[in-house]
């Protein structure tokens, strides 16, 4: 009977341990890589401001405060709230090997809405 007991309490405990590890964790924080500006033209134009838990777009724009930032297989899915649509969106950037970036999709609650495969932006200082 102790050893059932004891192997119950194993399973709840390996359980609760599993769950708690994060897989492709979303967190309200923009990856470090990411952060700053992006754009085109060798830097001339720039298209996009990440901060630590905001982004800009264009870069000079209002910051909107991000919900969510998953970075999983060279994407990155950064969920915000915009003031123009009453649902979350869900921006979709792909960073490529040579660290430059292009903005994918656009997703309104789940569903794509428009997707844009732009010529890849560079990291601007």
């Amino acid at each position: 009977m102790k050893d059932q007991a004891m192997l119950g309490a194993v399973r709840v405990a390996l359980l609760a341990a599993v769950s708690l590890v994060p897989i492709g964790a979303a967190r309200a924080e923009i990856p470090a890589k990411f952060v700053g500006a992006w754009g085109r033209e060798k830097c001339s134009v720039l298209v996009i401001r990440f901060g630590p838990k905001t982004f800009a777009t264009p870069a000079d724009g209002p910051a909107m405060a991000v919900v969510s930032a998953v970075e999983t297989d060279g994407l990155l899915n950064v969920t915000y709230k915009n003031p123009d649509v009453p649902k979350p969106v869900t921006d979709t950037y792909a960073l490529g090997a040579d660290g430059r970036m292009q903005y994918l999709r656009m997703s309104v609650n789940g569903e794509v809405v428009a997707e844009f495969h732009t010529a890849p932006w560079d990291h601007c200082p």
